[in-house]
């Protein structure tokens, strides 16, 4: 019965890794980029780099662009520059959703390189791009992350003592199955907590019946809710047209009562009506709660309406959650951490995934009835599932530094170069033999990464011959960690090649790139 189990486990595992692993390299990688998005929206956005502007004035320069521009939105939210980045971003509400721009600071006016910057990646991490159907796929390919690491652990009994045996020479599929495990291990704390608070985020959207069943199927019945949860002021519009407080005081105020100088956010509602509300929070700081630190006004009077009113245990559990997956807590260290246990899931991923070519190549060698058409078709997805992802963000960050600053509607240029390229991967995929097509795009990747500082000192006034000196270590950060992946790419190719070299000299089993050149 024992070994039937396993035997279960192992073949959930298998399938269910191959199958949603080709996007959960996505979600991880993009995941990873996510720890830092403000600082790659800061690199995006270099002609902002240098202002140094405080929230208190930056925010009522966002206020006059709102109300310039979206006088008659339900809502607004401005969200100012921090230490980690001089950019600044202001949202309006349109119907459901929320359009937003970013601005400089320092006049107010849209930014001259307009870019949805480090934000891109993170709406891809939980959403695809793809709105609410993305959210609920996000949340699917979650939890089969989570059945997979739980599976994994169940099959591979000696998980942890082979987590200090690598045998990069033992043959191809002992070679593999030693990195996936190490991986694994290495980051299995970090990869449950992350899967299982991912979906916490949403949970009330992915287990909806609770809250029906409790409050109702109404919108009502929702706004009830969500308002138990987390208690807030919220009033109705009165239609009677009133100027709004600049939002500088606001913020001044915020600052003295929670003592902090960083704001996250600070968000207006029926701006321009008598029953204005003005709503901020500061950032999160050291606290690992997703904050509780709500403070309210009215924007018209500048009465204070509540401050830092305590969650719900539920709440509270919830919302420690989002804390521990957002990462906004611990500063630098806890950040690079975060994305450096992120990138080994990710090397995890596509481990697993090559695994599975490697180990049925094997059979397809000792049965040479075996079918080989549909391992090449799972080669070739899996160049496009792991090198395509890799190029597109590679792109994305090119494509900012090429299209003209002031071109229209940049933000969904620079965005369609992502998948443009992603596209562009599959197909070249599909078409050239596998282990071509591996090398060729690591090739790519290896070439972009190197010429992007080189492009970046081209187009940029915030170079490494500028930001090093200067001690602005955020904006050097992303060159060097683009640096690091082409060396990385460069050492990979290598590998390869005498790899390639090693095997024809020895005739021993070949390596899942060049089995799969057919």
């Amino acid at each position: 019965m024992k070994k039937t189990f396993s035997q279960s486990m192992a073949w959930l595992h298998t399938w269910s890794g191959l199958i949603f692993g080709w996007i959960l390299f996505a979600i991880f990688l993009t995941g990873s980029l996510s720890v830092f998005d403000r600082e790659i929206s800061q690199w995006m956005q270099p002609e902002s780099a240098a202002s140094q502007v405080p929230a208190t004035t930056a925010v009522d320069r966002a206020a006059d662009y709102l109300r310039n521009n979206h006088p008659d939105a339900p809502s607004w939210l401005i969200v100012p520059p921090s230490d980690r980045s001089a950019t600044m971003l202001a949202y309006w509400q349109e119907g459901q959703e929320f359009p937003h721009v970013a601005l400089d600071p320092a006049t107010g006016k849209v930014a001259k390189r307009d870019t949805d910057g480090g934000h891109f990646f993170v709406h891809f991490h939980y959403q695809l791009h793809a709105g609410t159907i993305g959210t609920w796929i996000v949340g699917g390919v979650g939890l089969m992350m989570l059945i997979g690491l739980l599976s994994g652990i169940v099959i591979h009994k000696r998980i942890f003592k082979d987590f200090f045996t690598f045998r990069p020479r033992a043959g191809a599929q002992r070679s593999w199955l030693d990195a996936h495990n190490a991986l694994g291990v290495l980051t299995l704390p970090f990869l449950l907590m992350i899967t299982f608070s991912g979906l916490a985020i949403f949970a009330f959207m992915y287990l909806p019946s609770p809250v029906k069943l409790l409050y109702g199927d109404s919108l009502e019945d929702s706004e009830e809710f969500f308002h138990e949860a987390r208690p807030h002021v919220d009033l109705e519009p009165t239609d009677q047209s009133a100027a709004l407080l600049p939002l500088g005081g606001f913020v001044e105020r915020t600052q003295q009562a929670f003592g902090t100088e960083q704001i996250w956010y600070i968000s207006v509602d029926h701006p321009g009506d008598e029953n204005a509300v003005v709503s901020l929070e500061p950032l999160y700081g050291e606290q690992l709660t997703l904050s509780n630190q709500l403070i309210q006004f009215r924007g018209i009077t500048g009465e204070l309406l509540q401050k830092g009113m305590p969650f719900q245990p539920a709440t509270h559990t919830q919302r420690v959650l989002t804390g521990l997956h957002f990462a906004q807590f611990g500063g630098a260290v806890t950040h690079w951490l975060y994305f450096i246990s992120g990138l080994v899931g990710t090397a995890m991923i596509a481990t697993g995934l090559l695994l599975f070519s490697v180990k049925r190549r094997r059979q397809i060698v000792l049965d040479s009835d075996v079918s080989t058409g549909f391992l090449n078709v799972v080669d070739r997805l899996n160049v496009a599932a792991i090198a395509g992802p890799i190029l597109a963000c590679l792109a994305y960050l090119w494509a900012n530094r090429l299209l003209p600053p002031g071109l229209a509607e940049r933000p969904a240029w620079e965005i369609g170069a992502f998948f443009a390229v992603w596209a562009l991967s599959l197909i070249h995929a599909l078409w050239r033999p596998a282990r071509r097509a591996w090398l060729e795009q690591f090739t790519a990747a290896a070439l972009l990464s190197l010429l992007l500082p080189l492009l970046n000192m081209l187009t940029s006034s915030q170079h490494l011959l500028v930001t090093l000196p200067a001690g602005r270590w955020r904006l050097a950060a992303v060159d060097l960690t683009v640096l690091a992946l082409g060396l990385a790419c460069v050492w990979l190719l290598r590998r390869l090649g005498m790899e390639r070299q090693r095997t024809a000299v020895s005739g021993s089993a070949a390596p899942v790139w060049e089995l799969a050149d057919s």
